[in-house]
């Protein structure tokens, strides 16, 4: 199991505050990593984004 932390290691919001507590995995489970605006079915949503876009 991955490790679980409390923000995004993508955003940095906190996962309390995201849909679901976070994205999805590809199989459907909850990420412990990153939100629901970030990664969905095991991918992130928007992977070309820069950090001034962000």
């Amino acid at each position: 199991m991955a490790e679980s932390y409390k923000n995004c290691q993508s955003c940095s919001m906190p996962l309390k505050k995201s849909p679901n507590g976070g994205g999805t995995n590809a199989d459907k489970s909850i990420s412990a990593i990153y939100c629901a605006y970030c990664y969905a079915d095991g991918k992130f949503k928007q992977p070309n984004i820069s950090v001034t876009e962000m």
